[in-house]
Formats: structure tokens, sequence, C-alpha cells
């Protein structure tokens, strides 16, 4: 199978959310493709298949399990089915998640994704702990996100969690955001799922909805600029469109490889 490991989020190499995408005739069973993932490292790898009406079914795989939404690997999938000459505009993947739909060129992608509008919650005092955060609210994301709202960017930098104990809540994953201190930015983010084998997501794509629409109505604005300040850092600009969020954002090629498997 083709391989191509692409930097995503970013417009320089070793930037950005890195994602393996695997480009086959078929799916091989979900057994290889998660011993791919665990061999690849990355927080997702892409399987991308061809089918006979020209668009295309994408699984995503975290270490941990198969997952429902990946936005970092599908901006991958599309940057390396560009690089393979496919011109076709927009380009469809079929998906978990439903058509999702990646419009544009190698200098910028836009993807086409659900926007999870948050629900306002109490915060769970024991999560709040795990987390190392004090924060401002707290809301529910997609059913298993929380979102937690920090008094400040540097809160957000500063927030040192127990990964250990974050692992034992039943969630997906903990999104932690504030208004961005650097005027090219309007609010930066951080992405933690350690239950899925990923202690802090680089740059997180499937989380700008609802970014977007707890974020809009506060700043008065469908669209926001977001930096994800975890350790490799990403950008990403969001449009709010009705129900869905279309995503924009750069990609790098770093590798192209072919893997050698034989699954018998």
């Amino acid at each position: 199978m083709d391989y191509y490991h692409v930097d995503s989020f970013t417009s320089t190499l070793f930037g950005g959310n890195a994602a393996g995408v695997c480009v086959l005739r078929e799916f091989p069973s979900a057994h290889l493709m998660q011993q791919i993932t665990g061999e690849n490292k990355h927080s997702e790898t892409a399987f991308v298949v061809q089918r006979a009406d020209g668009d295309f079914d994408l699984r995503w795989f975290m270490p941990a399990a198969e997952v429902d939404l990946c936005g970092h690997a599908t901006l991958a999938a599309a940057y390396a089915l560009r690089l393979r000459g496919y011109m076709p505009d927009p380009i469809r993947f079929h998906t978990r998640s439903g058509v999702l739909t990646v419009a544009g060129n190698l200098d910028a992608l836009e993807m086409d994704f659900p926007a999870y509008e948050p629900v306002r919650m109490d915060a769970e005092s024991a999560l709040v702990a795990a987390l190392g955060i004090d924060p401002v609210e707290c809301f529910s994301a997609r059913g298993d996100w929380r979102l937690f709202r920090q008094p400040s960017e540097e809160a957000v930098r500063a927030a040192a969690p127990d990964f250990k104990t974050l692992a034992t809540f039943p969630l997906y994953g903990y999104i932690l955001t504030a208004p961005s201190s650097d005027p090219g930015f309007d609010i930066v983010s951080r992405f933690f799922c350690p239950r899925m084998g990923i202690d802090e997501d680089p740059v997180t794509g499937g989380i700008a909805g609802a970014l977007m629409n707890y974020w809009g109505t506060r700043l008065g604005t469908n669209t926001l600029n977001i930096h994800q300040v975890s350790a490799r850092g990403g950008e990403m600009t969001c449009k709010l469109v009705g129900d869905r969020v279309r995503i924009i954002g750069r990609a790098r090629l770093y590798m192209r490889a072919q893997l050698e498997i034989d699954e018998s």
C-alpha cells in the first residue's frame, strides 16, 4: 500500500499534527489497520479506498481504537490525494460521520464538518482536579467531550493534567480554550484524549465546530482564527455555515513510502 506521512494544520514541517495516510485498493482487516496505526505512533492514521463512483471511503484509527471523526487525518488524506494527482473538487469522503467534503489545492484545503452545539453543565470536581485547572465554565459537546473555558491563554498553556487519572474517566476528550493574547488569532485551544491512547493531540480539527459554536456568539462572529497551543502548535481558520463548519488549513508532506505487509 502507498503510505504518506503528512503534517496537518501547519505551513512548516515538524509543526501541526502528523498523520499517516494509507491509500489502498480495499480495506484490510480492522486488526491490521489497528496494528499499522500502533506502528506509526501518530495520533491518527487514515485509510483511504476509492469507490466505483469516484468518491472515497475513509476510516480513521487512533492507537486504542477506530474513531468516528478526525480532522487532521482527513486534511492529510485530501492532501495525499492531491499529491497523487486527483483533481476533482471537492473530494468526497464517505465516513462513519457521513459524507465529508474537502475542497481546494495543495496551498490550502477547506473541510466541511459537523458543528456540535455545546451544552452548559456543572464541572465534575474530580475531572477538574485531574486536568489541573480552575475553569470559568464547563460544557458538554458531542456527548463525549468536555469543553472548559479557562480565564486566559496563560491558564490554557499552563495546564498540566494527570493523564493516568484522566484516562480512567469514560469520556473521549477534553477541550481547554480561552481568548488569544496574539492579535493574529481569536482563540487558543488544547485537546487531551488519554483514554484513546494520546495524552495531548497536537492539533484537532474535529473540535473546531464546538469551538466555533461556543465562541461565535460570545465574540459576535461566524469566523475564527484558532491557535492550538500544544508543543508542536498549529493553526486553522473556521467559518460557521448553518449546522456545519468549514475548516481551512494547510499541510506539508514529510514522507512518501510503500508499506510491504502480507496479511496472510
